[in-house]
């Protein structure tokens, strides 16, 4: 290994926990403008390079199609408050030419802001209106040999209690979900059943079929799982509840929210305790699996999938440093991008991408690292390797 993987490793576990800033990116725009006086052209000048700028970072960020539709919105709200995310800006010079006045304007952009700005506003994501959550979770009871899942078949022959058990519990994420802006469906009281086609309405579905019926249900997250419920060998009126439920994103079938938690309940006749149980920790469940999804959402990965990105040269550590802050400043369709492996001559990444692995190759061609020749080697379903050389 190269001194310089050694070096890497060490800062990158050492500063792990640590947050990481804001990264700004210097901008020199140069314009003209139509003014009386200087004051005039000095204000008229700033406010060309604050909307030309934005809108170019915010096209690249969200896409053409959506900053169109989004235009009004976009100047009311965004380019207004762009303070925000140009906390830098000076005016080098004025000068007359002609009929006007040419000027030049230097500013420091945090793209990171401005996404954050985007994600206020509504226009990060491609989704209309609140995000919605569909609970696919099912309950079985293995002391009494009974189970429930809404989307398997109608009321008849299915246990009352096991019902009730998951209403509550959609009740408590459904509560949840709304405090943030979600919207969370309630498929067990309102005959969702009878929407699901029938090769899909079976107990423990393949993630395909739970990725189709959240399609169907236009629903950009699929809550999947079970409360699974059992006795204790060693107790004959005590009980054991196993929870396990993801949230997946439906357009990828990426995990964003995780729960595994098991409990005992009190002894006692088996429909009080195990009720009890339940009611206690439905809340608890929710509050913890929606902050998972509200992560996912804020940091601005929703929607995303997960590609590993190899690097492949001899790069020292400031050189790679360099070439990442480079990818993650003109591919916009990069979110995230996070060490996984070193190895002699390479590192990969594992990258929140919302486009494909074909689609962030054609991209990477048409872009300029410099002082780095970069060219795409290999593409697969979810992998891209680059070989790096230094011109």
């Amino acid at each position: 290994m190269k001194p310089w993987f050694s070096v890497f490793i060490l800062l990158f576990y050492g500063c792990v926990a640590l947050a990481a800033p804001s990264t700004l990116v210097d901008v020199n725009y140069q314009g003209k403008v139509q003014a009386g006086s200087k004051n005039q052209a000095r204000k008229a000048i700033v406010d060309q390079a604050v909307a030309e700028t934005s809108r170019q970072y915010i096209h690249e960020i969200i896409g053409e199609s959506k900053a169109q539709k989004n235009k009004a919105l976009i100047e009311s709200k965004v380019i207004q408050n762009y303070l925000k995310y140009i906390p830098i800006l000076k005016v080098n010079r004025l000068e007359r030419e002609g009929d006007g006045v040419v000027g030049e304007v230097v500013m420091k952009v945090s793209v990171d802001n401005l996404r954050q700005l985007l994600l206020k506003e509504g226009l990060l994501y491609e989704i209309e209106g609140p995000p919605k959550a569909l609970p696919m979770v099912r309950i079985s009871d293995r002391v009494n040999s009974q189970s429930y899942a809404w989307w398997v078949q109608d009321d008849e022959g299915q246990s009352v209690i096991l019902k009730d058990m998951m209403s509550h519990f959609n009740g408590k994420l459904k509560a949840e979900l709304r405090e943030h802006g979600f919207f969370g469906l309630s498929p067990v009281t309102r005959g969702f059943v009878n929407l699901v086609p029938g090769v899909f309405r079976t107990e423990k579905p393949r993630t395909e079929d739970y990725l189709i019926v959240g399609q169907l249900f236009a629903s950009a997250i699929v809550i999947r799982g079970e409360y699974k419920i059992t006795a204790l060998s060693s107790f004959t009126d005590k009980y054991h509840l196993d929870v396990r439920l993801e949230a997946l994103q439906s357009s990828n079938g990426r995990v964003i929210g995780e729960i595994i938690r098991q409990y005992e309940t009190e002894m006692g006749p088996f429909q009080a305790v195990v009720n009890k149980k339940i009611l206690e920790v439905n809340e608890v469940i929710s509050k913890d699996l929606v902050a998972q999804i509200l992560d996912a959402w804020q940091k601005g990965t929703f929607g995303s999938s997960l590609l590993q990105l190899t690097l492949r040269g001899d790069l020292q550590y400031k050189q790679m440093e360099a070439l990442k802050a480079q990818l993650l400043d003109k591919v916009k369709s990069i979110r995230g991008l996070r060490a996984r492996f070193f190895g002699p001559s390479e590192v990969t990444f594992e990258v929140d991408s919302s486009i494909t692995a074909t689609q962030l190759a054609e991209t990477i061609r048409q872009q300029k690292f410099s002082p780095f020749k970069v060219e795409v080697d290999q593409v697969k379903a979810n992998k891209l390797a680059l070989n790096v050389k230094t011109r």
